[in-house]
């Protein structure tokens, strides 16, 4: 029965990956100098590289979770909202 979940749970994260990436595409970045700095969660990017960070004022970096930060992000863009 785990077994099953488990698969389950991939498909499901392979069609919500497939559904996800041609929005976000879709959706226009903005520079990073624009992004809040009042500990809202955002996702972050620097080339190919994503993170869902906020900016942490004590240390004047992007956070990712406690110790570990997002160095140098260019660009960012609001989170989605959360499903209903």
């Amino acid at each position: 029965m785990a077994e099953l979940r488990e698969i389950h749970r991939g498909q499901w994260r392979k069609r919500l990956i497939h559904w996800l990436v041609p929005r976000l595409a879709e959706m226009d970045w903005m520079p990073i100098e624009s992004a809040p700095k009042d500990e809202r969660w955002v996702l972050v990017a620097r080339g190919d590289q994503m993170g869902v960070a906020w900016y942490n004022g004590a240390i004047q970096r992007w956070s990712l979770g406690p110790l570990i930060c997002f160095d140098n992000p260019t660009h960012w863009m609001p989170l989605p909202p959360p499903p209903q």
